[in-house]
């Protein structure tokens, strides 16, 4: 689905994904800096979106 979309570096998408939601949950469970961590995670989301809907 990567690759469909048209996403640079498919291999390194999902890799990058599942480092951002499990590096920055944890932080943001335990509370810590999570104001820091909610914005890097609404800023991914809204990349990942913004992406999503860009027609290629």
């Amino acid at each position: 689905m990567i690759a469909a979309v048209g996403l640079p570096v498919p291999p390194l998408a999902p890799a990058v994904a599942v480092a951002v939601e499990l590096g920055g949950g944890l932080p943001l469970i335990l509370g810590d800096r999570a104001r820091i961590v909610a914005l890097a995670m609404a800023i991914f989301a809204i990349t990942t979106r913004a992406s999503a809907l860009i027609e290629r």
